[in-house]
Formats: structure tokens, C-alpha cells, sequence
């Protein structure tokens, strides 16, 4: 059964974990992905031990499935003209570098545009251009610890020590939200033909994720409530979880 996708062809020049996440989604509703990796490929690829190809890690493998893979040098003029005829034939052009690296490649959205019009151009970065953080990469601990996640996770911890969850929280949520404002922009270039040049931020996303937590604390001084309700405790056959979940008979006073 062919994916809700199938016929949207996407170039993709993420790599590591937030890019590749996000086209990962996107390959799996049926999109023809072709992943661009330079010659010594993605770093990703020796994350974890291979089963039997070196180079081909389970990470990589995880968040590249459904893809097709083209290798090319940037760096060269040739190279970067092979890459101009595949998308003329591209629905979608994505990438994660930041912006001065994609425009010192000669690949920024209004050199696209010349080549494909109605493309939908999509970069997924750390900071905006033009803000303080501007040219700083961005990596998922960063970013973590820019929004305070490894500050409060210390607090619900009981001992105020910073720490960060053992996962890559940052790319992964941000990767759904880079899926999601694709799939925006290609629903908009379909009802009106229109392109469009989309920017998603890393440290935004994470802000406004964080707002609601934060004004709670600020105006309580303690943490949020759910965080005091839901606790895990050993017993004698794994874990048992504790949890107050109806919070709306909680705030009445109907505790029984």
C-alpha cells in the first residue's frame, strides 16, 4: 500500500541525529528521501557497533531507513552542479548546517529557489542567524543545558545536581517539529504552488516547551505538581509506579 507521501521527493542534507530524525518520519509515510552524505559520511555511521558492514551502526541505520543515498563533495563545483540536478526534480530541500555554512556552499534558499521556485526549503539549526548565538553550533547537550533541562532535572531528582536524560531529548523532539513544518510547507506549496523558506530552531522549540513549567515554578517557588504525583518505587517483583493522574479531582479536594 503505497505511504500518504509516496511522489514527494526530498533532498536531504541533515546529518547526525535532529535532520535525519525528522526525514526518517517523513520516509516512513512513503517520501523519496535521498540522503546526501560527503565522502566520509555521516558521523552517526560509527555510533553503536555494526552488526556486519563497517560504517553502518544501528543509529544510523535506525534514523536513515527508507532512504537512498548519494555521496558527494560539496566542496566541489562539480559536485555541488550534480546536486543542482537532482533537485530539479525535488519537492523539498533540507538541511541542518548553520546558515553561513549553507550560503559559503553557494546553497542558500534564493540559489535554490532560481534552480526549483516552488521548492520548499527547510534548515534546522541551533540559534537564528541573526541572533547572539548566531554562528555557534549546536549540539543536543548544548541546547539542553542553554534551556535548563539539565537544571531541573537535578531538581526533580531531589539533590539539585545537574544531570541530562538518558536521551537525546533535544534532536528527537525538535526532529518532530522539522517533520511537522515540512509537511506544512509542502501542504502549502499544494494548495497554492507557492515554496516557502522554513526555519526551525532548536533553542526556541525547547523555550516555548519550557514556558509552562517554568511560569508554574516562578509563581509556586516548588516544582509542578505533576512531578511531586508520579514516582517509581522498587518492590519485590520490578517497579511500581505511583502516579495521581485525575488532576482535576485533585484540585477540587476529592482525594478518596
Amino acid at each position: 500500500m503505497p505511504g500518504a507521501l509516496e511522489g514527494i521527493r526530498i533532498v536531504d542534507l541533515t546529518n547526525i541525529i535532529l535532520g535525519p530524525y525528522g526525514t526518517m518520519l517523513l520516509a516512513d509515510q512513503g517520501a523519496d528521501v535521498i540522503k546526501v552524505e560527503a565522502p566520509e559520511g555521516d558521523a552517526v555511521r560509527h555510533i553503536g557497533k555494526p552488526g556486519k558492514t563497517p560504517g553502518m551502526g544501528p543509529t544510523y541505520l535506525y534514523v536513515n531507513r527508507n532512504k537512498r543515498s548519494l555521496c558527494l563533495d560539496l566542496k566541489n563545483k562539480a559536485a555541488r552542479a550534480a546536486l543542482l540536478k537532482v533537485v530539479e526534480g525535488a519537492d523539498a530541500f533540507v538541511h541542518a548546517l548553520r546558515p553561513q555554512a549553507i550560503e559559503g556552499l553557494g546553497l542558500g534558499y534564493e540559489a535554490i529557489a532560481k534552480i526549483k521556485p516552488d521548492i520548499v526549503y527547510v534548515g534546522a539549526y541551533g540559534f537564528s542567524a541573526d541572533g547572539p548565538y548566531g554562528k555557534l553550533p549546536a549540539y543536543d547537550d548544548a541546547i539542553q543545558a542553554r534551556f535548563g533541562i539539565a537544571h531541573l532535572m537535578g531538581q526533580a531528582a531531589g539533590d539539585d545536581v545537574p544531570r541530562y536524560p538518558p536521551t537525546i531529548l533535544a534532536d528527537k523532539t525538535v526532529g518532530l517539529t522539522f517533520a511537522f513544518a515540512t509537511l506544512a510547507a509542502l501542504m502549502h506549496r499544494q494548495r497554492t504552488g507557492e515554496g516557502q523558506f522554513v526555519e526551525v530552531f532548536d533553542l526556541t522549540r525547547h523555550v516555548k516547551d519550557c514556558i509552562s513549567f517554568l511560569l508554574q515554578f516562578t509563581q509556586s517557588l516548588v516544582l509542578p505538581v505533576f512531578f511531586l504525583l508520579s514516582q517509581v518505587h522498587p518492590v519485590q517483583n520490578g517497579i511500581l509506579e505511583i502516579a495521581v493522574l485525575d488532576f482535576v479531582r485533585l484540585a477540587r479536594g476529592e482525594h478518596e
